[in-house]
């Protein structure tokens, strides 16, 4: 997958005093894509995200009906693509998208994104990271 890593959607700190390069803004998503109106919606939501300049960093989590999965697993990957596209001197955004199986709350993709960026510090820390550490369906957009 092109998918980032959330190491790489979270950076080490690399300054003398221990302070990260971090972000400016992050955005926390979380999305069901029940029906053709709500991928729409997403896709231009994804859309002006990239759009962004400046650094961000976006956390998306999400599930859809399974007739739906792989366009939004594309409109994500492709999103991504273009994140990185627009980064480089500019400072794009960074997409990290954690997927979930079924129909889940908004709270139940945000309790997935804890666990991932959780997941990610331990590993920075050089902590013992299983893969019951992981959300269900990983990180990445398929």
């Amino acid at each position: 997958s092109l998918a980032p890593t959330a190491e790489q959607a979270f950076p080490p700190a690399t300054g003398p005093t221990g302070d990260s390069p971090g972000h400016k803004l992050l955005l926390l998503v979380a999305s069901h894509v029940g029906n053709e109106q709500r991928l729409a919606l997403l896709r231009r939501s994804l859309a002006s995200m990239v759009a962004q300049r400046g650094c961000g960093l976006v956390l998306l989590g999400w599930s859809s009906e399974r007739a739906l999965r792989d366009a939004v697993a594309a409109a994500i990957s492709e999103s991504q693509a273009a994140c990185r596209e627009v980064g480089g001197e500019e400072g794009g955004v960074d997409l990290l998208a954690v997927e979930q199986p079924g129909r889940r709350t908004q709270f139940e993709h945000y309790a997935a994104l804890l666990r991932e960026v959780e997941a990610a510090a331990r590993r920075r820390r050089g902590g013992d990271v299983r893969a019951a550490d992981m959300p269900a369906g990983g990180s990445g957009g398929g």
